[in-house]
């Protein structure tokens, strides 16, 4: 068995996080046009939320016992900062993914989203599902779930791809949130009294999260 020496120089830092965001289905266009394969931030905040598997408590000869539950809270949204490039693509970018799900200008979602709203869900799902929670493929981009009669449209969801960097910016780990959307994209804070960079908060929520060491630390 060996063990791992830090010195006072391989720490992780604050600002060694990059956020890779792949443009969902509905912003490919988007991103074609901007000439980007996808979205690179820089950022800062709480770029992994907290992770929580609470204990419960078991009477046992008089005495109370702690054991694990097996059950994981539900995992907070992502929230972090990230800094507006001079041409604001990334801000645009982040903006139209928004609009995308609540269109501005016709206050309402794309009528694509709600393709299925007036369908009896007994018309839409297998008559042969054996189970409340079956899920079952309505077409490859809308998924409806009988228990509770929601669709999850895919298209607008995407897998982010958030990675740790050592102080060589080389990437060492990397969290995976699958099935992500936006929720949330704050205001600009402006002021010519202040020559600093333009930052901007941006919130997404996700279905899980998983971590993988990239290499060898």
């Amino acid at each position: 068995m060996t063990t791992t020496h830090q010195s006072f120089l391989n720490k992780a830092r604050n600002d060694k996080f990059i956020l890779v965001i792949s443009p969902p289905p509905v912003l490919v266009a988007v991103a074609n046009d901007l000439g980007l394969s996808d979205i690179q931030l820089s950022i800062y905040g709480s770029p992994v939320p907290a992770i929580s598997i609470p204990s419960k408590v078991l009477q046992y000869q008089g005495q109370s016992m702690k054991v694990t539950s097996q059950v994981r809270d539900p995992i907070p949204p992502l929230t972090v900062k990230f800094a507006i490039d001079n041409e604001f693509k990334n801000y645009w970018f982040l903006w139209k993914w928004l609009d995308a799900i609540n269109k501005s200008e016709e206050s309402g979602m794309d009528p694509y989203f709600n393709n299925y709203s007036s369908h009896d869900v007994r018309d839409i799902v297998s008559s042969n599902s054996v189970t409340d929670d079956t899920v079952d493929e309505v077409r490859s981009d809308v998924i409806l779930n009988q228990s509770n009669n929601q669709s999850i449209y895919h298209d607008y969801q995407v897998d982010l791809t958030l990675y740790g960097l050592d102080e060589y910016n080389k990437r060492k780990i990397k969290f995976t949130y699958t099935n992500a959307f936006i929720t949330n994209l704050e205001e600009i804070s402006y002021s010519y009294r202040e020559p600093t960079e333009c930052d901007c908060s941006v919130t997404f929520d996700y279905s899980q999260i998983y971590a993988d060491l990239v290499d060898a630390c």
